[in-house]
């Protein structure tokens, strides 16, 4: 009997490792996913701040654009407002001796 408790014995000391090593593969394969999905996760993390970057560069530079052409504008609209200004200085006396003449009938 001693040799059949013995020998149980071994079996569960033997059970008992394989299952410490299973235990163990599985505790590794755990941290190893983990390293893996932290390293996935600033990948991640990495791409969108990039592409975040990229948006803001690109609605700072139309920003700029929008302010150069509102700057273009408003130059040739003030140009445009002295050139009718000043044709309508030259050709205010004509253009009021014509309408006084059409009205008057001379």
């Amino acid at each position: 009997m001693s040799a059949t408790n013995s020998q149980n014995i071994q079996t569960l000391l033997k059970a008992e490792k394989e299952a410490s090593l299973i235990v163990d593969k599985a505790r590794q394969y755990r941290v190893q996913r983990l390293k893996e999905a932290r390293t996935e996760a600033k990948k991640e993390v990495t791409e969108r701040a990039e592409a975040i970057k990229q948006e803001l560069a690109s609605i700072v530079q139309n920003s700029d654009d929008i302010k150069t052409l509102e700057t273009q504008i408003k130059s040739q609209t003030e140009v445009r407002i002295k050139e009718l200004d000043e044709a309508y200085a030259k050709n205010k006396d004509t253009a009021v001796a014509k309408l006084v003449d059409t009205v008057l009938g001379n």
